[in-house]
């Protein structure tokens, strides 16, 4: 697999730049808004709410990554995601905007309605892997 580096080689910049370069992306924005807003999500709890598709979803999901932005684990075959704990100043001056993406944003509202009911439902019916 190829690293974000290779395939954007502007993401080598500094890592003020990485960071806004990740925050410049509104797919982005609507996954952090869902990981601020609901902790722990796997891929297809993210899909089901804001209808990206798999392979959009997990090249977002590494360009947050990459900007120390969020976290993973794995369980079985899921992967779960979540804010990472901040690392420096950038990153938590990120992090205490994030819980305002909703008062910004409209979709950000709706992707959360979304949530509040696809969060309902057992995690193996949202991804029956």
């Amino acid at each position: 697999m190829e690293t974000l580096a290779q395939v954007d080689p502007d993401f080598q910049l500094d890592p003020t730049a990485q960071l806004f370069k990740a925050l410049a992306e509104p797919a982005r924005l609507r996954i952090l808004n869902l990981l601020v807003h609901g902790g722990e999500l796997c891929n297809c709890q993210v899909e089901a709410v804001t209808g990206y598709r798999n392979p959009k979803i997990s090249r977002h999901f590494q360009f947050l990554k990459y900007a120390g932005l969020i976290q993973y684990r794995r369980e079985g075959t899921w992967i779960f995601y979540s804010l990472r704990t901040p690392e420096d100043d950038r990153q938590r001056a990120v992090q205490a905007l994030l819980p305002d993406l909703a008062k910004w944003h409209p979709i950000c509202v709706e992707d959360l309605e979304r949530w509040r009911v696809i969060a309902q439902q057992p995690l193996n019916e949202i991804c029956p892997r």
